[in-house]
This record gives structure tokens, C-alpha cells and sequence, in this order.
């Protein structure tokens, strides 16, 4: 409903439209930077300036007000690292880690590659993306990573995430991460340009937490992480042939699958030296059975549990 505040009978001034009025600057009929409201006409103390009008976004100066240039990409080198400790900008990381992609690289390839150097004392807080590519990125091809912590990731992924990688850039160099900690993770996967089969979890780089050979991870920490899986079965959390998880800690991990096919909560084809489990669930809904809480055919060399819960998923080592 519509309601007029118009004396019954009067008439709305007509305005110019024609685009060929020219004005000076200054004038709200100026072009691009001379556009502002006009200046009042009124004398003394009651001169003041007009309300200004609707912005209008012209296309050809679109770039100009680009509000995303990078595509909320993340980068992080050694060097700037390194540099803002020294300078003790706290500051600094909540500016550059507030995106939704970040990547921590050690080292890099070619032109890429500004400097190599160990990561060291950092904390993401707060990374969201809705049908993204991967979260987090660690990157390790001969300087190590340490001390790094993750939190709060929310969103749907369409590859990983949490990567620990190398990407071959230098080949037969050790990939090393020490002490890393991830907690509060609220993903799943993305569906949007991925073909996938809902039957089938797919090649295991596409994991949503992938640790890639040859990723030697000294302690390695997982709380409060919560997967409730409705586009496709991809693997939860992988670690690749050749590569090591000194020590695993899992806590607080739920994993509700509402695909028809398998997910497992964990896949091993390397070697673990230590794995704890505290406070797991696992659920398959509907009638089917599949799934379970750990598969694969790693090493396993010493393993506790604590309330580990399963629905319809097998409780137990699956190969």
C-alpha cells in the first residue's frame, strides 16, 4: 500500500532528464569527481549544504572501487612474518589473517618464491568461505613450520580445509611441522563445479584435512571439530603414504554423514606414532551401515580411546 503525503490536487514539479545538462563542478549534475552536492544558496548561519545524492557506481570506473582484488587471498612468506615480530605489530596478523584463504609457505616456487625461512608463532582466528577452495594452507618444502594455531574455520570447501603440503616445489626436501593445533572447524564439502559422486569419497588429496607425503608432523592436535556431510563422502581427515604424525590428539569430533556412501573419521596410510581419541562420534544416517572410526592400512604403533560413540559406522580399524 501506498500512501500520498500530497495536498489533494497538486502536482509534482517536473525535472530535467535530459543527460546533455552540463553543470560545473560542484553541481549534482556534474560528471565523476565533480559530482557532489551543491553548495546552499542561503545567507549567514543558516547556510548549509544539501543532502548529496544517490551514489551512482559508473562502469567504466568499476576497477577503481574494486572491493576485492585479490579474491580474499592470504599469502604469508617468511619474511613478512618475521618482519612483524620484530616490529611487534600485533596488529598485523589480525589485518592479514581476518580473509577467508590463508596460506602459511615456507618456501614456494619460481617467481613465487620471494623468500624461504621457518613460519614460527602463528595464530588464524576466524576464517570463513562459502564454496571455497581451501582454508588453510601449510606449505613446508625444506624450512619447517612450528607452533601454529588455527581456530575457528567455518564454510563448505571444494578441495581441503586444512593442507599440509609440499607441492613438489622442492623436490626431496623434508616437509617438517611442529606443534600445530586445530580447533573449533565447522566445515563440509562444496559441490558447486566439483564432480562428484555421492557413492564415492573421491582421489584423497581432496580431503578436508590432507597431510601429504613426505609432511613429518611432530605433535599434531584436533578439537571441537564437526563435519555434518550432505553434498559428497569425501575422506575427513588423511594422511598419505610416507607421511608421519608423531603424535595425534583428537578430541571433542563429530561426524554426521547424510550421503549414501562411506566416510570414515580418520584414514591412516602412513604411520602414526601415537593416536588418542577422547569424546568421538560418528553417525551414518539411514539404514545402512558404512563407514567407520579409523581405516587404512598405516601404522598405528600406540592408540588409546575415550568415549567413542558410533551410529550405523563401524566402531572399529576398517583396511
Amino acid at each position: 500500500m501506498v500512501y500520498s503525503l500530497m495536498p489533494q490536487g497538486a502536482t509534482l514539479p517536473s525535472l530535467p532528464t535530459s543527460p546533455r545538462v552540463r553543470a560545473g563542478p560542484g553541481h549534482t549534475r556534474s560528471l565523476r569527481d565533480g559530482r557532489d552536492s551543491s553548495p546552499s544558496n542561503l545567507t549567514r548561519f543558516c547556510r548549509r549544504p544539501l543532502s548529496p545524492q544517490a551514489f551512482i557506481h559508473l562502469g567504466a570506473k568499476r576497477p577503481v572501487l574494486a572491493a576485492n582484488p585479490c579474491n580474499h587471498l592470504c599469502i604469508l612468506h617468511a619474511r613478512v612474518i618475521t618482519e612483524s615480530i620484530k616490529t611487534n605489530n600485533t596488529n598485523l596478523f589480525k589485518l592479514f589473517l581476518r580473509g577467508r584463504l590463508v596460506a602459511l609457505n615456507a618456501d614456494d616456487g619460481g617467481y613465487f618464491e620471494m623468500t624461504r625461512g621457518p613460519i614460527e608463532d602463528v595464530s588464524v582466528d576466524g576464517v570463513f568461505s562459502e564454496d571455497g577452495y581451501t582454508a588453510v594452507r601449510l606449505l613446508s618444502a625444506g624450512s619447517p613450520i612450528r607452533r601454529i594455531q588455527l581456530a575457528n574455520i567455518f564454510g563448505t570447501y571444494r578441495y581441503n580445509v586444512i593442507s599440509f603440503t609440499n607441492h613438489r616445489v622442492h623436490p626431496g626436501s623434508p616437509s617438517t611441522f611442529e606443534d600445530i593445533s586445530i580447533r573449533g572447524v565447522f566445515c563440509s564439502k562444496s559441490g558447486q563445479g566439483m564432480k562428484s559422486d555421492p557413492l564415492q569419497a573421491g582421489t584423497s588429496n581432496m580431503a578436508l584435512i590432507w597431510i601429504d607425503a613426505p609432511a613429518v608432523v611432530s605433535s599434531l592436535a584436533i578439537s571441537d571439530y564437526h563435519r555434518t556431510e550432505s553434498v559428497w563422502p569425501a575422506e575427513n581427515i588423511v594422511i598419505e603414504p610416507g607421511a608421519t604424525v608423531e603424535c595425534l590428539q583428537m578430541s571433542n569430533v563429530s561426524v554426521i554423514n547424510r550421503t549414501p556412501g562411506a566416510i570414515h573419521i580418520l584414514t591412516n596410510k602412513g604411520t602414526i606414532g601415537c593416536l588418542g581419541m577422547t569424546g568421538v562420534y560418528a553417525k551414518a544416517e539411514g539404514d545402512t551401515a558404512r563407514g567407520s572410526v579409523v581405516s587404512g592400512p598405516g601404522v598405528i604403533r600406540q592408540q588409546g580411546r575415550q568415549n567413542v560413540f558410533t551410529v550405523n559406522v563401524n566402531p572399529g580399524l576398517s583396511k
